[in-house]
């Protein structure tokens, strides 16, 4: 979990590389992208679920490509 006090911040969607205004660019701050990423990780039964029920395919081949996707990152 990460917390960051925002006082002023703006969000912009968009591929490819940033086009800012030569003015902004001169500004002395951060020009760039934050990139956010989403992980998969290993599935916790809930401690009311039977130790028997196996995690279905569906959740291990996402699993699977989750860590695919990470390895080639």
């Amino acid at each position: 979990m990460l917390a960051l006090p925002l006082y002023e911040a703006s969000v912009e969607a968009r591929q490819g590389d940033p086009v800012d205004d030569p003015a902004d660019v001169a500004q002395p701050v951060l020009a760039g992208v934050l990139r956010v990423r989403t992980a998969v990780d290993t599935p916790l039964t809930s401690a009311d679920c039977p130790a028997d029920v196996p995690v279905p395919d569906d959740v291990r081949a996402c699993l699977q490509a989750s860590m695919r996707s990470a390895s080639s990152s």
